[in-house]
């Protein structure tokens, strides 16, 4: 299974059409999309825009004309959704297949021209809202059932290609997983660093930066011990220096024949008269 990481720019282009529409739409939030639905104020026709957060400057969102009713012949580029709903999609965004080539990104200015383009060809006389309830149903929309059949057809889609699309807080658990694996091989590192360390000098230049203040009291035990360790060992080695000293001192006067100092003259034992003879 492939993961699929939210579009960075997800945000941005909300904020851009937010900033657009002003109090002419509301922005719902369900399921790795943003919906937004208002009125066009000079006709009165509903609308919604629809933005996937994975693809965001990817594929252009979806733009709907939702409950109204088409007496004449449908516009260029207005695709029939649903006719119950009474769901009209403009169509007119340029669209890559290639989710990864950098010349598939839209620029969000995009949305405008579209609309503006087909509402001036929209004829008043061939179009008729429907009287619907203005309260929110489903997904807290007034016209919920375009999204339900979007997300149903989402999900298919993405079982097809073997995707798996994270949400930011899946990103946010991952990403904390994964810090939390580095801070914990980041001390057992050190833990053997401490432990390892030959001498004074290197022990003295392991760094205990970034520890939090639980870790730095205990891995500061730690290095503590082992640098009295080091300094017994260190007057060890140089009582043991000192020993070696003396003894060479009584090699130098003690040496055998070869090529060392003479043994002392000693005179032989004087024989008694009885010996003689």
């Amino acid at each position: 299974m492939e993961e699929k990481l939210p579009d960075p720019e997800f945000e941005t282009i909300l904020v851009y059409i937010r900033n657009k529409l002003g109090k002419k739409a509301t922005l719902r939030r369900l399921s790795g999309l943003a919906v937004f639905e208002g009125v066009v104020s000079k006709d009165k026709f509903p609308f919604q825009i629809i933005v996937n957060q994975w693809y965001a400057t990817t594929f252009p969102p979806y733009i709907d004309l939702v409950g109204v009713e088409l007496k004449g012949q449908s516009p260029a580029g207005v695709i029939l959704m649903d006719e119950v709903e009474g769901r009209f999609r403009l169509n007119g965004i340029k669209r890559e297949d290639e989710v990864d080539d950098d010349d598939s990104k839209w620029m969000p200015q995009q949305i405008w021209t579209l609309i503006e383009n087909h509402l001036a060809a929209l004829k008043i006389n061939q179009w008729r809202v429907f009287a619907t309830n203005k309260k929110s149903t489903g997904y807290d929309l007034v016209f919920p059932a375009g999204i339900s059949r979007y997300l149903d057809s989402f999900d298919e889609w993405a079982v097809e290609e073997n995707l798996i699309h994270l949400s930011p807080s899946d990103v946010s658990n991952q990403e904390f997983e994964q810090q939390q694996k580095k801070d914990k091989a980041h001390l057992v590192n050190l833990a053997k660093l401490i432990e390892n360390a030959p001498n004074l000098q290197i022990l003295e230049e392991i760094s205990f930066e970034g520890l939090s203040d639980s870790d730095n009291e205990t891995y500061q035990e730690m290095y503590n011990q082992k640098k009295i360790q080091l300094e017994m060992k260190t007057e060890d080695e140089s009582v043991s220096d000192d020993d070696g000293d003396d003894d060479d001192l009584d090699d130098l006067f003690n040496d055998d024949d070869e090529g060392g100092w003479e043994k002392p003259f000693q005179p032989p034992p004087t024989k008694r008269r009885r010996d003689l003879g």
